[in-house]
């Protein structure tokens, strides 16, 4: 191949991946940031269609509009009545502002990171305030031997079945107070719903 050939095929290829790197195809469940150099060249784009944009000089972030599923690592924690249990939570959460989420976060991996040391904080929390009853029930209703041993196997079941549950107000708790603090550090981040996925009684034998 000649010199003159070769610098043809190179431009032929370089125009092919620039043409390629320009086009930005975003669905519907998309909205898009586009940086020059670190800096936002134009507003979040929100809408599906086909953008183009200056090859090799701006970037293209994609993130998802819709809701992205978040769990919790299984931690031990102590309740307010010295019991210990193992815990694991979940949550579903979105990019409310992708800006915002661009320029203090920027990834998935690193969002789940920031509402992990949060959600597990707020969660540790809450159930050192509260009894593992309290905890674990979710109302007042009657609740005889037969659930209690096959659910927890807990000793104390007469106060036990005395205690009141408070497991949508804890919760609740948790929701308001760490959806309070991230709006308070303007990640970009909207927390949707948070609940517990399983709760352990830890029988500690001593």
């Amino acid at each position: 191949m000649s010199y003159k050939s070769l610098m043809w095929f190179l431009i032929i290829v370089l125009v092919v991946i620039g043409a390629w790197k320009s086009v930005t195809i975003l669905n519907e469940d998309q909205q898009m940031i586009v940086t020059r150099f670190g800096q936002l060249t134009r507003p979040p784009v929100t809408e599906a269609g086909l953008y183009l944009t200056l090859p090799f000089l701006s970037k293209s972030s994609v993130y998802y509009k819709n809701l992205i599923e978040w769990h919790s690592p299984v931690s031990e924690m102590p309740t307010e009545d010295d019991k210990f249990i193992a815990i694991e939570s979940f949550a579903y959460w979105k990019i409310s502002d992708p800006k915002l989420f661009y320029e203090r976060v920027a990834t998935i991996p690193d969002a789940e990171k920031r509402l992990t040391d949060l959600l597990d904080g707020s969660l540790r929390d809450e159930i050192a305030r509260h009894t593992l009853a309290e905890l674990v029930r979710s109302s007042g209703r009657h609740m005889d031997v037969s659930e209690i041993s096959d659910i927890l196997k807990v000793p104390e079941k007469k106060s036990f079945f005395q205690s009141k549950g408070h497991q949508p107000e804890i919760m609740a708790a948790i929701y308001r107070n760490a959806s309070t603090a991230l709006d308070s550090m303007q990640l970009g981040i909207q927390l949707v719903d948070f609940d517990l996925k399983s709760v352990n009684f830890i029988r500690i034998i001593e």
